[in-house]
Formats: C-alpha cells, structure tokens, sequence
C-alpha cells in the first residue's frame, strides 16, 4: 500500500495517479514494474524504486523424510516442493523464485540450506497412538516423514493411523505409489484421497465426514490429529469437519461437539490436535 502510495504520488499525469489509486494488489498481484509500464509519468529515483521492493523472504519447506527410515531412503533428508508456474491476473508469466531455482538444479549442485525447528508439538505419534493426518498438495511433505517413522518402528500409529490427502487431479497425486505401499504393508489402515478438480469435485473435509463411524472410535481412544496446508480455508473446514464427526457418529450435540474438538485443541500435555498452516498466498 506504502508503495502504491508512492508511485500515484510521483505520477505527472492525472490519469495515471486515478488508475493507481484503483489498482487492487491482492486481487491483480501486480508488480511494481507492471505498474510503472501502465502509468509512464511515474518518475522514481532509485532509492525510491528500491523501496518500493518487498524483500525476499526464505522460503521453508517441510522435511518429507526421516532420519529413521531405512533401506535407500536411509541418511538422506528430502522436500517435497510444488513448482509455482501460473499465469497471473494481469497475464504475466508468474515463476516462484526458490521453487524453479530448485527444479533447475542438478544432481551434485551445491544448495544452500538451513534447518528450523518447528517446536515440538508437530511430531509423529508416541507408541499406541494412532494418527489421523490430514492434508492437501505438498502438505503432504511432514506425513511421509511420519510414515517413513512408522514403518521403521520408530513411531506409534503403525497400522491404526489414516490419511486424508487431497489433490487437484490423479497427476497430481504426490508420492503415490509410496503411500499405496504404506497401505499394503500395513503402515496405514488407510489412505482416503480427494481429487477436487476431477468429475465430482470432492474434498478431503468431506472425505472426514464419510470416514465418522470408523474416525470416531479413533477419537475417543488415543489418535492424533495432524492437519498440514491452507490456514484460510482448508484447516478452518476440517475442523468443522471433525466436529461432525463428533456429532454424527459420537452422538454429541452441536455445543458438546465444538467444546471436543477444542479441548483436543487446548495447548498441554493432554493436547491431540496439532496443525502446520499456512497463509494460501505465501
């Protein structure tokens, strides 16, 4: 907003400060050069041009593997990144800056990296614990880590723990046959996928609701619920999800539903729902 403010500012000509004044950041996600090829009368300095610039933020990516793993996953830490390649509102071609820097890159490059800790709280289940992991797109990355655990006996939940995944279309579906392989040797009792953009439009909050009989049980015992991806739309939907788990297979009313599902919530050594969120547009 600051540096709109300033480019409608520096413009000579009257229609172009009106335009500017118009222009809608987050609907358009217009760049600053964009603007200033649309309004010719801004006149900036570089100082001024330089603080019209967001600067560029690390991005962090979820580590889709374990330490614990075995066989050829062993020793080796992976990611899993979805590459940002679109069309923008204004039709420029949008490229995500540390997404195609990592596409391009080539067995035996050099990447500079860094770890961080995410606290404690997002982490595989302790024994006897089933998990209920729900997500979409690459918030798939922490669960494979998970199951990756769970296979190696280094986690609980193996054989009692489900997975919610939810993908655009079948050619999407990140880490198929690895999940597939999870199911048939008994690391997941389940794997429930949701394909949004594919015939009837399905997703995995709905999945959830479909699954209440059998996440009920789950619910009422020891299981974990871990949700990663979308903090606007998607976790705010499988928790109402949830709550009519509560409702339709547990019995509860509306009221003891919500107060469930929040007290599974509740910060503490008792805490069972654990979330990894982000902003969609980030």
């Amino acid at each position: 907003a600051a540096a709109l403010k300033l480019l409608a500012d520096r413009a000579t000509d009257e229609d172009d400060r009106t335009q500017l004044s118009m222009v809608d950041l987050v609907a358009t996600k217009a760049t600053v050069l964009e603007l200033l090829m649309s309004a010719k009368s801004v006149s900036l300095s570089v100082a001024e041009l330089l603080a019209c610039l967001a600067q560029m933020k690390p991005r962090y990516y979820s580590i889709s593997s374990s330490p614990n793993a075995k066989g050829g996953s062993a020793g080796r830490a992976t990611i899993t990144v979805g590459v940002v390649d679109a069309i923008s509102p204004t039709g420029r071609k949008h490229r995500g800056v540390a997404s195609n820097y990592l596409k391009k890159r080539s067995v035996g490059d050099l990447v500079w990296v860094r770890t961080k800790s995410v606290g404690l709280s997002f982490r595989p289940p302790p024994p006897n614990s089933p998990a209920i992991m729900v997500c979409a797109g690459t918030g798939l990355a922490p669960f494979v880590g998970f199951l990756e655990d769970m296979a190696a006996g280094a986690a609980g939940g193996s054989g009692t723990s489900h997975l919610f995944f939810g993908c655009r279309r079948p050619e999407r579906h990140l880490h198929r046959e690895r999940l597939e392989g999870y199911v048939s040797d008994g690391t997941l009792a389940a794997l429930h996928v949701a394909y949004s953009r594919t015939g009837e439009r399905i997703y995995v909050q709905e999945l959830i609701k479909r699954e209440a009989k059998t996440l009920w049980p789950l619910l009422q015992g020891k299981a974990r619920v871990y949700v990663c991806g979308d903090a606007a739309r998607m976790a705010p939907d499988v928790k109402r999800a949830l709550k009519a788990v509560c409702s339709s297979a547990g019995g509860l009313t509306e009221q003891k539903a919500s107060a469930y599902i929040d007290q599974l919530c509740a910060v503490g050594p008792n805490q069972r729902y654990f979330e990894d969120v982000w902003a969609s547009g980030a």
